[in-house]
């Protein structure tokens, strides 16, 4: 007697259906883990270009703020430099005006080196004097007094010196400018004396 269970055609039991719904189910949770890996790899992205937008604009704002510091120094360094040059002025024409027979003293020697001093110390730091005699008179650089007759248009002479640091102007150069001198018209109602012949003295 053959056994119902021996036969090949045995009735199925319903595993191959759940071997279907288990590889459903790996191919499904393995879309959503692409789809979660696309999707952080993207915010990872946009967290990168936001840092790297804010280091670019940390970097600006440090150089902007050292730029603004560099300005105000020098500014700063400007009007202190002013004022020194007011004192230098002073030690400048108090040397000049002492008579030769004086210069012997050490006490003038002294008070002359340090102008000098001074003025190379101020040098170093940047001060520059502007160039005004036989240059053409320029207003952004040179303020002219008076005119004398001369080259026209060019400087002649300097009155007080004039000096830039850093770029910057402290003051303008004091100058005289060259002009021309016309001669002077006769005057027509003078009288002109004929020296060889008196009577023929022209009005």
């Amino acid at each position: 007697m053959t056994n119902a269970n021996d036969g090949k055609g045995n009735a199925p039991d319903g595993t191959g259906a759940h071997d279907g719904d288990s590889g459903d189910l790996s191919n499904k949770t393995l879309q959503s883990l692409e789809s979660r890996i696309e999707e952080l790899a993207q915010q990872s992205q946009k967290f990168l270009a936001n840092w790297q937008r804010a280091q670019a604009d940390l970097a600006n704002y440090r150089k902007q703020v050292e730029k603004e510091r560099e300005e105000l120094l020098k500014i700063a360094n400007a009007s202190l430099t002013r004022e020194v040059l007011v004192i230098m002025d002073d030690i400048e024409r108090a040397v000049d005006n002492v008579p030769e027979n004086l210069w012997g003293y050490t006490w003038i020697q002294g008070i002359w080196l340090v102008g000098k001093k001074l003025e190379s110390t101020l040098i170093a730091g940047g001060l520059e004097e502007i160039k005004a005699v036989d240059q053409v008179f320029d207003p952004k650089f040179h303020q002219s007094v008076s005119e004398e007759e001369g080259e026209p248009g060019k400087v002649i002479k300097v009155v007080q010196k004039g000096y830039m640091m850093n770029g910057l102007l402290l003051r303008p150069s004091l100058v005289i400018v060259g002009k021309m001198i016309q001669p002077e018209a006769a005057d027509e109602d003078e009288v002109t004396e004929n020296p060889v012949n008196p009577d023929l003295t022209s009005s």
